[in-house]
């Protein structure tokens, strides 16, 4: 399955997921990407378990070095995202506790946490793959970029139109 659509702004919408979303009708955040998450009694800390079986467009299996990744890179300086200043101010670390899990030592007590990690206020939310960067670079990861969603880039013709691929064997469901 392909799906070609005219360049209307981002071209990463198919291709990435959330590690949260926010859920109709009223707009509540429910985890996605995340199978548990919990607040530390004083809020200073998340610890946040990957589902099990999520996997990148290029086959790599998805864990807590891409979601402690994705958060240190939400906060650095190289991120212009517009929830940057947000993470700069609101993270004081990124720990992977084992394989699926990371603990988020924030600097003072944040519950809307999993809010910023929706997709609803920036793209701070979708998971970056380590490995993949490790290997391309961010510039290459910027040219071809390799996530969870369920679609792949196939092409990209700047200026007008986008081309995706159905993901197989896609973690949740291949898109008909």
């Amino acid at each position: 399955v392909s799906l070609t659509t005219p360049l209307l702004g981002q071209i990463g919408g198919p291709l990435y997921e959330p590690l949260f979303v926010h859920v109709p009708p009223r707009g509540e955040v429910q985890p996605l990407l995340i199978e548990s998450y919990k607040m530390s009694e004083d809020g200073l800390a998340w610890t946040l378990t990957l589902k099990n079986g999520v996997r990148f467009s290029n086959g790599d299996p998805a864990g807590a070095e891409d979601v402690k990744l994705s958060l240190d890179r939400y906060r650095s300086e190289a991120s212009k995202t517009s929830q940057a200043s947000v993470f700069r101010n609101s993270i004081a670390g990124v720990e992977v506790v084992d394989q699926r899990t990371v603990r988020v030592t924030t600097k003072s007590p944040w519950i809307t946490f999993p809010v910023y990690l929706a997709g609803k206020t920036g793209n701070e939310g979708i998971l970056l793959p380590k490995k993949y960067i490790d290997e391309v670079g961010w510039a290459g990861y910027a040219k071809k970029p390799v996530a969870s969603g369920p679609y792949k880039l196939v092409e990209h013709r700047l200026g007008d139109s986008v081309t995706y691929e159905a993901v197989e064997n896609h973690w949740r469901a291949v898109p008909l």
